[in-house]
């Protein structure tokens, strides 16, 4: 570690462990001694530079001790955060909405929570009839259940009759 023109390296502690990457608390106490601690446990120490040396405080210690790296990396801490904030909003809004298209489960629930009589046609797509869920034969790998509702393929003539409902 550095401390103006004065350096002091932190031995390994038990077991051989590295502190690089911790959070460590250094220290120049008044009688000229560095000391680093970790967790309230004391690291390692360095003895003052001269016997008759007196630290004297300073006038300012926030302004000369604080380099500007310190606030460049704030800064862009910041802009990392509103970054990832924005990237989530664009994607939450290309995230495409429930399907209009009615489940065939039994009590008659939808996705988006609504009752299949509130629909016209009973909730299904005008002009198509319900189908079972598995229109594929049993050993056939073409499935036609979607992994997720949201996942549903749709064909040009089934978005046609979409557009046409919806009016």
């Amino acid at each position: 570690m550095r401390l103006g023109a004065r350096w002091l390296q932190i031995p390994p502690g038990p077991r051989g462990r590295s502190y690089a990457g911790c959070r460590v608390e250094l220290r120049e106490l008044l009688d000229g001694r560095l000391v680093v601690f970790y967790r309230d446990t004391l690291l390692a120490s360095q003895p003052a530079p001269a016997p008759t040396f007196v630290l004297t405080p300073r006038s300012d210690p926030g302004r000369d001790r604080q380099r500007v790296q310190h606030s460049q990396r704030a800064r862009s801490r910041h802009l990392q955060a509103a970054v990832v904030a924005l990237t989530r909003t664009l994607r939450s809004l290309r995230t495409p909405p429930a399907p209009a298209v009615a489940t065939a489960a039994s009590n008659g629930q939808r996705p988006g929570g609504t009752q299949r009589s509130d629909r016209p046609g009973g909730g299904y797509l005008v002009g198509i009839p319900p189908r079972s869920a598995n229109r594929a034969l049993p050993g056939d790998t073409a499935r036609s259940v979607p992994s997720h509702p949201w996942r549903m393929t749709f064909s040009p003539r089934q978005r046609r009759l979409n557009a046409a409902k919806r009016g």
